[in-house]
C-alpha cells in the first residue's frame, strides 16, 4: 500500500468511499422496505404480538434509528441492524471527508513540482476574456444545476407512495402535491400537507450550486465593467 503512487491511492480511496456509501444507502433502503413490507407476518414470525391499533406512523416516523413496533413495547428491528448501519454511515462520512482532502494535497504537491496548474495564464487574460471565461463556466454550472434539480425531482416523484413509505410518513393521495411543489427553490415533494420527503442535504447542495452560478455571473459583470472602463480610459 505504501509503495503505491499517490494517484493510485486517490483512486482506491474514491472506490472504497463510493462502495461504502453504496452499501450504506442500499442497506438502509433494504432494511426499511424489508421490515415494513409486511410487519404483521414479521411480528408473528418473530414471536411478537401485533397490535393493529398501535399508531406506527406517529411512533416510527424518524429516519434513524429504524424501528417497526409490533406493539407499544416490542420493536421488530433488532439493535444490531441500527448499529451496523451507524458504523457504515460513520465510515462513509469519514471517507467522504478524507478523500477530497487527500486528493487536494496530492494536487498541491504535483503543482509545486510542475507548472501544470499555474494561474499565470489566467492572470494575463484581458478583462473581456476573463468575463467570457466566467460566463462560460456559469453556463456549464447552470446546466449541471438544472440536471441536478430534475434528477432529484424524478428520484422522489417516480414512485411517491414508495418514497413516502421509505421516509416513514403517511401518503395522502388527495393532497395536491403538484401545486404545492411547483417552486424552483427549495426542492420539495410533499406526501401530505405537513411532510416534505426531500432530504435537507439535497437542498444544501442545490443552494451551493446556485451561489456558485451567481458568483460566476457577478464576476463576469465585474470584468465586463472593468474592460469597458479600460477601453474608455477612465
Amino acid at each position: 500500500m505504501r509503495r503505491l503512487p499517490k494517484w493510485k491511492k486517490g483512486i482506491l480511496l474514491v472506490f472504497l468511499t463510493a462502495s461504502l456509501i453504496f452499501i450504506t444507502y442500499y442497506g438502509y433502503i433494504g432494511a426499511v422496505i424489508g421490515y415494513n413490507f409486511d410487519p404483521k407476518d414479521g411480528c408473528r414470525f418473530a414471536g411478537m404480538h401485533y397490535d393493529r391499533q398501535f399508531p406506527r406512523y406517529e411512533v416510527d416516523h424518524q429516519m434513524f434509528p429504524i424501528s417497526v413496533h409490533c406493539n407499544a413495547e416490542e420493536d421488530l428491528v433488532p439493535p444490531s441492524v441500527n448499529i451496523t448501519l451507524a458504523i457504515l454511515a460513520l465510515l462513509s462520512f469519514a471517507g467522504a471527508l478524507w478523500t477530497p482532502i487527500y486528493i487536494i494535497r496530492s494536487l498541491k504537491e504535483y503543482c509545486a513540482r510542475t507548472d501544470w496548474c499555474s494561474w499565470s495564464v489566467v492572470k494575463e487574460l484581458s478583462p473581456w476574456r476573463k468575463a467570457i471565461l466566467l460566463a462560460s463556466c456559469s453556463t456549464v454550472m447552470t446546466l449541471i444545476t438544472a440536471f441536478y434539480y430534475f434528477m432529484v425531482k424524478r428520484h422522489y416523484t417516480s414512485n411517491i407512495a414508495y418514497r413516502c413509505l421509505f421516509a416513514r410518513v403517511r401518503y395522502d393521495r388527495n393532497f395536491p402535491s403538484k401545486e404545492m411543489d411547483g417552486s424552483v427553490f427549495p426542492i420539495s415533494v410533499h406526501c401530505n400537507a405537513r411532510d416534505n420527503i426531500v432530504a435537507m442535504p439535497f437542498n444544501v447542495i442545490y443552494a451551493c450550486l446556485i451561489l456558485i452560478i451567481a458568483a460566476g455571473l457577478l464576476g463576469a459583470l465585474f470584468y465586463l465593467a472593468q474592460g469597458y472602463l479600460v477601453r474608455r480610459k477612465f
